[in-house]
């Protein structure tokens, strides 16, 4: 595994006592178990699943976790905006889009929000080739919702929204920190319009 071999390689570097590499919260649990050995303690400026904060007194991450994110947007959305309906988009391959869709669906229910569709995939986002998305689209688009939740990461959101664009379809889209980041939402052009 990687991210142990990278708590070594700061190890030997002699005086490394803390380290802001881990990004995400899958290299950061790879991470958690060698770095205590060597005294180091991890703190992820991007990391954001929950139990990081809660493994040991070695880990530490800067980013609301995910039970928050998807709440919080679920509060938004329903309150601010005004919004009743949503369809979500959740890559079951990553637990940060599962959980993301998860505190969403709670908490967007608990304030009166209906869940219309939920479109579930399986993605590897490092094989290097979008995917498509149409079907998906499809029945999204058939269930006619006032958002979108791409609950998952700007690799997943940004050929989604490219793709439902080109097929003539615009909803609102929100997501997570991870999910329709600035740069993400430039690389999805004209479809971006109403993101959030």
């Amino acid at each position: 595994m990687v991210a142990p071999a990278l708590v070594d390689e700061f190890a030997a570097m002699g005086d490394v006592k803390v380290s802001a590499a881990p990004v995400t919260s899958n290299i950061m649990f790879g991470m958690i178990m060698a770095a205590p050995q060597h005294g180091i303690v991890l703190v992820s400026p991007a990391a954001t699943n929950p139990a990081i904060s809660t493994y040991d007194d070695w880990s530490f991450r800067v980013q609301p976790g995910d039970d928050y994110q998807g709440g919080a947007i679920a509060r938004f959305f329903a309150q601010q905006m005004g919004i009743r309906t949503a369809a979500v988009l959740v890559n079951d391959r990553y637990g940060y889009g599962v959980s993301i869709y998860e505190s969403f669906r709670d908490e967007f229910q608990k304030r009166g929000g209906r869940i219309v569709d939920v479109e579930h995939f399986e993605w590897n986002l490092d094989d290097g080739s979008d995917y498509d998305f149409g079907e998906i689209i499809d029945r999204m688009w058939r269930s006619d919702p006032e958002l979108v939740l791409l609950s998952g990461y700007a690799k997943e959101a940004v050929p989604f929204i490219r793709q439902a664009h080109d097929k003539g379809w615009h909803p609102k889209y929100c997501g997570g920190a991870s999910g329709l980041t600035p740069q993400g939402l430039e690389c999805a052009g004209d479809g971006q319009a109403d993101s959030y």
